[in-house]
């Protein structure tokens, strides 16, 4: 059963997204998700096995929206769709060393709820997810000068 909708919210990052909502809402009747769906390459789809209800997979195409991640000053705004709104996430500069911040959605594996987190750096890689969270997709990747006070794009993950 494939449950669709017209829509136009990107082709990576979102797919990234529903699935991971799919993951936790279908368990075992989730069988993918796919953008640029259908005979006019319009559509988002959710695929499940015939036997599923397509409740959580009709609200979850309403939801989905091309995410936005902006950065001013210190301060990171994301949106995804309806599921998170204008979270802002406030960086500190490290005072001798250059900070790394990858901005990436995650999921509630017992909840289903989409949020913001915002992993940072100023050596090695960056850490795992939160306890009870799956990553979703990367939104942004930003630096900042040592005792510095300005975000600099350096990566957009968002397709």
């Amino acid at each position: 059963m494939d449950v669709t909708l017209v829509k136009e919210a990107g082709i990576v990052t979102i797919v990234g997204i529903l699935d991971c909502v799919g993951k936790i809402e279908y368990t075992t009747e989730f069988l993918g998700v796919s953008s640029r769906y259908g005979a006019n390459d319009n559509q988002l789809a959710i695929h499940l096995d015939g036997g599923a209800d397509d409740t959580d997979a009709v609200a979850a195409l309403a939801a989905a929206a091309l995410p936005t991640c902006t950065s001013s000053g210190l301060d990171i705004t994301a949106n995804v769709g309806t599921w998170v709104v204008d979270d802002v996430t406030s960086i500190t500069a490290d005072p001798t060393e250059i900070k790394t911040c990858l901005v990436s959605t995650m999921i509630d594996t017992t909840t289903a709820a989409v949020s913001i987190y915002v992993f940072e750096k100023t050596t090695g890689a960056y850490g795992d997810p939160p306890a009870g969270k799956m990553h979703c997709s990367n939104l942004k990747e930003y630096t900042l000068a040592a005792a510095g006070s300005t975000l600099a794009e350096i990566n957009d993950y968002i397709k």
